[in-house]
């Protein structure tokens, strides 16, 4: 798959982005636990807002193309606003290029997601979402340890912030250049045929025959009750993680990116291997292994203060978030394969939907009740949500795996 070797170009500033903004926007712009709240609310209220509309558009195949392109070009935009905001110090200008940044990830994820899918027999397809991450995950890399190399030397040289955050525009360009390229690839990626989805089944008589007894909706109804608890849980901490850190670990913003970054590029790095694993095992224990272990990691980085030891809970936290997203993603490409575009933006919409109250509620709770109660409410909530989807999700998920048995009870 070459066109998504082109997202690589589209990465470089996942990780370094996400990492400043919270920081630069409470230090620089007065942003409290409500505002930087609000920031990461409006990023994922502009990808709430755009996904079901790409979606919807990518069940046409002709129109993935130009949806990738505008979705890339939005984030190049943003990158640049941002950089502006930042530079001026105008807290809504960074809104605005924020919201912009999830405008255009609302549209670039949906028809990429669609196409792999589409491409990759159902199988194997957890795996190739793992590659495709990894190739974010390579793009991190090297943007990554470019910008980070730069903020520390332009802050040990106090060279101005303008130099300090070069890499904004950088990344815009590497966007708009990834946009262009894969909108032109992705023309050649052969389209596996609909009928072998599942193996030696009749996938349109089986979706129909599940249709016409609302199976398919109650299993959606579930799944995506539970997709959105979890994205709730996750958004309490990813705005404050940071600043949390900063107050109580270090103070220094070069050691804490490097105890970060790690994380999270290694997870992208080993996705493929990942999702080996999530094409093997049950995904209701797939995925209730992930939510424990990620209340565990959850617990070590908020109880101590070792630097090795934190850095290790955010390489496992990173590990098992990215292992719940590859078998999540594999789920719901395969629910209803004629419409897939469709199926994926509604994932992404409730995903999203969760990710805009998270940070929000998150922020009331770190200033009413200090700041590390957004951090104990998610482990609590990722416990229970890990016992529901090992008690009650094994059945439902049985759909995507022995479909004959449930085509007989339905």
């Amino acid at each position: 798959m070459d066109f998504a070797k082109v997202r690589r170009f589209n990465s470089p500033g996942f990780y370094f982005v996400s990492f400043v903004i919270p920081i630069l926007a409470h230090e620089r712009l007065g942003a409290g636990g409500p505002e930087m709240g609000l920031l990461f609310s409006l990023q994922i209220a502009g990808s709430m807002l755009s996904a079901p509309i790409s979606g919807k558009l990518s069940n046409q195949r002709h129109l993935r193309g130009p949806l990738i392109l505008f979705g890339t070009l939005a984030r190049a935009l943003s990158y640049l606003v941002i950089y502006a905001a930042i530079l001026q110090e105008i807290y809504w200008l960074m809104v605005a290029g924020i919201m912009c940044l999830g405008l255009g990830a609302g549209l670039f994820w949906t028809p990429m997601e669609a196409t792999i899918a589409d491409a990759v027999d159902y199988k194997h397809r957890a795996q190739a979402f793992g590659y495709a991450s990894r190739q974010d995950g390579i793009g991190s890399i090297i943007g990554s340890i470019f910008a980070f190399s730069l903020w520390t030397i332009a802050s040990y040289q106090n060279y101005p912030l303008w130099i300090s955050l070069l890499s904004f525009p950088i990344f815009s360009i590497a966007n708009a250049y990834a946009g262009l390229h894969v909108s032109k690839l992705i023309r050649q990626v052969p389209i596996r045929s609909q009928d072998v989805s599942i193996p030696n089944s009749n996938t349109t008589e089986l979706y129909r025959t599940i249709l016409a007894n609302s199976y398919i909706t109650k299993f959606l109804v579930r799944l995506l009750s539970l997709l959105f608890v979890e994205s709730v849980t996750n958004a309490l901490v990813t705005p404050f993680l940071q600043v949390y850190l900063l107050m109580h670990v270090t103070s220094d913003k070069t050691k804490l990116s490097l105890l970060y970054m790690p994380g999270a590029i290694v997870a992208m790095l080993f996705s493929p291997e990942l999702g080996k694993f999530a094409d093997r095992i049950k995904p209701h224990f797939w995925l209730a292994s992930a939510c424990f272990v990620s209340a565990f990691s959850t617990y070590i980085i908020i109880s101590s203060r070792s630097t090795l030891a934190i850095m290790a809970a955010f390489i496992i936290q990173s590990l098992s978030g990215m292992a719940a997203q590859l078998a999540i993603a594999k789920a719901f490409s395969e629910v209803i394969p004629s419409q897939r575009g469709s199926i994926i933006g509604l994932r992404s919409f409730v995903t999203q939907a969760g990710g805009l109250i998270g940070p929000i509620l998150g922020g009331v709770a770190w200033n009413f009740m200090g700041d590390k109660s957004p951090f104990v409410t998610a482990i609590g909530m990722r416990i229970v949500l890990g016992t529901t989807y090992l008690v009650f999700m094994a059945g439902s998920f049985a759909l995507l795996h022995t479909p004959n048995s449930q085509a007989e009870h339905s």
